[in-house]
């Protein structure tokens, strides 16, 4: 039976398929709209059932923001529109970008920027060689000297152009570098709160930054300016649960605490994150376990490869090459079967074997037999699956082929409809016209897509 969803939308969803199969590509969801680019390589925006709502005419076009949308129409003319598709504001820009905080940085045709009200007046003019954004009331801009300083709304430099290089202000402050190029930090109004000591700093999160020392090594300082954990580190990551990932001189691996304690000692070749309380690293004769935030070893591996646990569950491969699971205490509790094979989600996990793909339980039960070429992970009850004659459906956990029934019984030509129901999953899709398919794609770069004649599906399976 199909869901409530579908039975109450069948029009609507046939629509969808017929109406998704005839773009290059399609972008994920923003505000409900997505972008689409159509076989003349046109760029309009569709709702979440396929309807054409602003029609494929454009070179370029960007997601919505602050309610309207930069697009390049194909004389080459820059302007923006609402989501009726109304021309609100027609440039006479060689750049634009999109809104933010009411204001949006444009270029002019000598390449000097400025910024834009909604009513299309320059509110700030064009008199810098780039800018940003603007964040917190502020925007860094660069002056044709090549130093970068702060202005405010008002176009008022707040803080003078003084500087080879600066970060977005957060949590007040910003790191900034100074012309004998050291790095210290600032706050709004320009002050130097943390002197120029550093070869690199980083932002600040938490109440920490990551800085690195004339000698290059990493530590972290507070906000004001007190080295809390000395400059001795090669790598240091940003804190998760009050512990975060170092690598020390000699390249190996550990955790500490915000007090700088190596509350694991660096004594791996390797570390993960900790993951369902446990972190999976490699010890120095390159064999991978399991420890605890007591760096107490709970599963030695005698594994080829391993991930983290998910759900209670690590993947694991065996010397031939083969997935299996295992369990907290290192229990074998799938064994190593699979050709290929993913971690756990909403209860189930996508494999492979000689066959093809399908979908067991925790119990190593395949619920979803594997007669398929591809799949994903579930992902709010549905998985997006690739039969093995290359058409695309969702199924749900008992394995009922959602979008295949409304193939089957509602539409004739199969071979160019894909199902995305993207009410239900976050995925884009694109137009392969060398394989004349629509393909799930997981990331992509709006630029390069429009460059792209056919995209590779990235699958989600470790290898």
């Amino acid at each position: 039976m199909l869901p409530e969803l579908l039975e109450e939308n069948l029009d609507k969803v046939e629509r969808f398929y017929e109406n998704s199969c005839q773009y290059l590509s399609v972008t994920s969801f923003t505000n409900d709209l997505a972008t689409v680019q159509n076989k003349d390589n046109l760029w309009g925006y569709i709702d979440k059932w396929g309807n054409e709502v602003i029609r494929c005419q454009y070179l370029y076009a960007d997601s919505f923001s602050e309610g309207l949308a930069r697009v390049r129409k194909q004389d080459g003319q820059w302007i923006y529109i609402n989501k009726k598709g109304y021309e609100i504001i027609r440039c006479e820009y060689s750049y634009v970008s999109s809104f933010h905080d009411g204001l949006a940085l444009v270029s002019n045709n000598k390449d000097y920027c400025g910024y834009i009200d909604k009513t299309g007046k320059e509110v700030i003019p064009c008199i810098y060689k780039t800018g940003d954004s603007f964040s917190q009331g502020l925007a860094r801009v660069q002056k044709t000297n090549e130093l970068w300083g702060y202005i405010d709304k008002k176009g008022h430099e707040i803080i003078r152009c003084q500087y080879k290089n600066c970060s977005l202000f957060q949590e007040e402050l910003a790191a900034v570098q100074n012309q004998n190029g050291l790095w210290g930090y600032i706050d709004k109004k320009g002050k130097k709160v943390i002197p120029y000591n550093y070869s690199y700093a980083d932002s600040f999160s938490n109440r920490l930054a990551i800085v690195k020392n004339r000698q290059s090594y990493l530590g972290y300082i507070d906000k004001t300016g007190k080295e809390v954990i000395p400059c001795i580190y090669i790598y240091a990551d940003s804190f998760s649960n009050n512990l975060a990932i170092v690598c020390n001189k000699n390249g190996y691996w550990g955790f500490i605490d915000k007090t700088g304690k190596e509350v694991i000692p660096c004594t791996y070749r390797y570390v993960n994150p900790f993951s369902n309380d446990l972190a999976l690293v490699q010890n120095q004769n390159k064999s991978w376990e399991y420890i605890n935030h007591q760096n107490e070893r709970i599963i030695p591996c005698n594994f080829k490869s391993a991930d983290s646990f998910s759900e209670g569950l690590a993947l694991v491969q065996n010397h031939d090459k083969l997935w299996g699971y295992i369990d907290k205490t290192g229990k074998e509790i799938i064994p190593c079967v699979f050709k290929k094979a993913c971690s756990f989600k909403e209860g189930l996990a996508l494999v492979s074997n000689d066959q093809g793909c399908g979908y067991i339980d925790k119990n190593g039960i395949i619920i979803i037999p594997c007669d398929y070429m591809h799949g994903f992970s579930f992902s709010k009850g549905l998985a997006l699956v690739q039969d093995k004659n290359g058409y695309w459906g969702y199924v749900n956990k008992k394995g009922v082929l959602i979008g295949k029934h409304i193939l089957d019984e509602k539409c004739e030509k199969t071979k160019e409809i894909i199902t995305l129901l993207t009410s239900h999953l976050n995925i884009s899709i694109a137009y392969n016209i060398v394989t004349n398919q629509v393909v799930p794609i997981q990331s992509i770069n709006s630029k390069e897509i429009g460059k792209q004649k056919a995209l590779d599906i990235r699958l989600n399976f470790r290898i």
